[in-house]
């Protein structure tokens, strides 16, 4: 990514990040960036308010958000990558940010790109396995907060197999993946909204 200048029209600095922006599921913008344009990226992208797409819808887990923003930069930490996922509120204004692993940001970055990919990826090889053992995903939850870990979340799956509802500990990278390559909401709880910063 190094030899790539910044797509900023004027802006000639070595890229530092890619980001890939979505709505109702779909890929609406994406780049490369500099050091600068990419902290501006973030920044504006979250403070913005931006309305989330697709169709207001709640359950007794939480609200429904969708995926905004995954942004990829060359910078480490102690994990290695950083890249950070931003859920939008759908019909609403509120973000949540978390980090998440390169890899994983970039499936979740290909699902978005609805990429066929020649033989079955992790997440796709999940999915098959749940529906060959006669499941179905209904829905995704994250649903626990750690502040003092850093943004770090949990996440749950919510599976149909016949008379009974299972539910799986995942991690939130994996349960959106696999919410938007089958289609089925996402939802954010309401002990994790209630911990927001207020505007």
């Amino acid at each position: 990514m190094s030899q790539l200048k910044c797509s900023v029209p004027g802006c000639h600095a070595q890229v530092t990040a890619h980001y890939v922006q979505a709505e109702a599921r779909k890929i609406v913008a994406q780049g490369h960036l500099c050091e600068e344009h990419g902290a501006s990226c973030l920044y504006t992208y979250f403070d913005s308010n931006t309305v989330g797409t697709g169709t207001r819808f709640r359950s007794e887990d939480g609200v429904a958000f969708e995926p905004g923003l995954v942004f990829f930069h060359d910078g480490r930490d102690d994990r290695g990558p950083i890249t950070q996922l931003t859920l939008i509120e759908v019909e609403g204004t509120r973000r949540i940010g978390m980090g998440i692993g390169r890899f994983e940001g970039e499936s979740l970055a290909l699902e978005l790109q609805r990429y066929k990919a020649p033989r079955p990826a992790p997440h796709r090889a999940m999915v098959a396995l749940i529906e060959a053992l006669g499941g179905h995903l209904s829905y995704a939850v994250v649903d626990k907060f750690f502040p003092a870990q850093e943004l770090a979340y949990e996440a749950k799956l919510h599976i149909q197999q016949a008379e009974r509802s299972l539910i799986v500990d995942v991690r939130p990278s994996d349960a959106i993946t696999l919410a938007v390559n089958r289609d089925v909401p996402i939802f954010v709880s309401d002990a994790i909204l209630e911990a927001l910063p207020k505007n």
